[in-house]
């Protein structure tokens, strides 16, 4: 996404959302978000106590067998507001939420069967992901019924890039585009009087 929406306040370090393979998408935030939300987890299975032996305690031990563990996930918010400019946001949020659609499930190519793996980045942060999840709130609107403020919930999950496409015997250079992606957002020290976060947004 581009300052051509007329929405976005300056080139500082920005959280974007990128495709790093396939068709170029990039999403970048209007208002950085004010939390990242991070998740991390290991399954434990209950493991059946036959033996019914006691702890010295008088409770039962409680056996856990190690499963495995889960893909780290980030919630980030995003809010995309056009009320000032009259700006239509609805396009932006398909453009997000199209990343939880295969691209062409007629394609012979592995890679087109299913949504694009992204990068996600913001400053130092960088996480390759698959986006889970997005929920969209539609809270301003034009007196035609066009959206002009939306708040989008969006959950991604961390994979390994890399070894999902050598499986879909795609041979696209993720590491380029990823380079390439980062380089477009990630700015020196914003200008005076940027907007960066929720607490500017009124």
């Amino acid at each position: 996404m581009t300052n051509n929406d007329g929405l976005w306040t300056h080139r500082g370090n920005k959280f974007v959302i990128g495709t790093i393979h396939g068709a170029l998408v990039e999403i970048e935030a209007q208002y950085n978000p004010k939390e990242l939300a991070r998740q991390s987890s290991a399954a434990w299975n209950t493991h059946p106590n036959t033996s019914a032996r006691q702890s010295k305690t008088s409770q039962n031990y409680q056996w856990l067998e190690y499963g495995s563990t889960e893909p780290r996930t980030l919630t980030a918010e995003l809010v995309f507001d056009g009320y000032e400019n009259g700006t239509n946001v609805a396009p932006l949020v398909e453009k997000l939420e199209a990343l939880t659609i295969p691209v062409d499930m007629r394609s012979r190519r592995a890679s087109e069967r299913r949504p694009q793996i992204c990068v996600a980045v913001w400053g130092a942060q960088k996480l390759r992901c698959v986006v889970q999840s997005v929920a969209t709130k539609l809270t301003m609107f034009a007196e035609s019924g066009e959206p002009l403020r939306a708040t989008c919930a969006v959950i991604l999950k961390e994979v390994d890039a890399v070894a999902m496409m050598q499986a879909d015997n795609d041979r696209s250079d993720l590491a380029r585009r990823d380079r390439e992606l980062t380089a477009r957002h990630t700015r020196r020290a914003n200008p005076p009087g940027a907007k960066i976060d929720f607490n500017d947004l009124e």
